[in-house]
């Protein structure tokens, strides 16, 4: 989306006197903007405006806004959606707060996904299953996980997804690839990428948090740890990101998955 139809912003705010459309940080997915739009009284209405003409296997945009629809409605931490413009296209409410975690934001990490992970309103009917880790834990050697209990999953729990404000995560964004599940397969991608951004003390603390939490048990989680850092490795080199941005990630990944595989051979003894 390069220009925001006209008549986009006057059903948000008509007769608006001033309109500031920014682009947004985010993902390579969607187009993200927000959107400033100062009524004739003077009142500042503030939105993010979300564009994603392929769903490319993600949730397409108009069942992505029905989801927050629900989630907004029972109670988890996302922005109000406001109006679905069009099937590629959603505005939702700018919530403030910055990406940057707190130095203890691990354990809050951990809280908001066992909190996620135990929602039993409507918000997960209809979502598709997690793909299943089968065929890439096999030829690593790995078990596959033990059946679980499916879950509500976000797909894509990672900081650049947290809002923080005061030292709490006031809103879980971009819920495209959301899930049902087994929950392990969401706490390993977001242990993997807490040992990127942190280091591996706040992957471990995050981790150690979400199953006092939860008293869910390690089991299967060493599957999900291969699952999650073998397709990221195997896909990394496509996101486009900066040469030494993506060193650091390939580096600490792979350290990541070696850990996990020796854990499945220590397991099979």
């Amino acid at each position: 989306m390069e220009v925001v139809p006209p008549a986009l912003l006057e059903s948000l705010c008509p007769g608006a006197i001033r309109t500031v459309v920014e682009p947004l940080a985010g993902g390579v997915s969607a187009t993200t903007l927000g959107a400033d739009l100062t009524s004739a009284s003077g009142d500042v209405r503030r939105v993010v405006i979300r564009h994603r003409p392929d769903p490319d296997g993600r949730l397409s945009i108009t069942r992505e806004y029905a989801l927050l629809e629900a989630l907004h409605a029972e109670g988890v931490v996302v922005p109000r959606p406001l109006l679905l413009w069009s099937a590629d296209t959603m505005v939702m409410e700018r919530v403030e707060g910055t990406s940057a975690p707190p130095a203890r934001g691990a354990m809050a990490m951990a809280d908001v996904l066992a909190s996620i992970h135990a929602h039993q309103g409507r918000a997960r009917h209809g979502l598709p299953p997690r793909e299943d880790p089968t065929s890439v834990v096999a030829r690593l050697g790995a078990p596959t996980p033990p059946p679980a209990t499916p879950c509500l999953l976000h797909g894509d729990y990672w900081a650049a997804n947290l809002l923080w404000r005061n030292e709490r995560i006031v809103a879980v964004l971009d819920w495209e690839d959301a899930a049902v599940g087994d929950p392990l397969s969401d706490v390993a991608a977001a242990r993997a990428e807490l040992e990127i951004a942190a280091g591996y003390d706040a992957s471990e603390a995050f981790t150690a948090r979400y199953f006092a939490a939860t008293g869910r048990v390690r089991d299967g989680l060493v599957a999900w740890d291969l699952y999650v850092s073998t397709t990221a490795l195997d896909h990394m080199d496509a996101w486009g990101l900066p040469a030494d941005v993506l060193e650091h990630r390939r580096t600490t990944t792979r350290a990541f998955q070696q850990r996990a595989i020796e854990t499945a051979k220590l397991l099979k003894g």
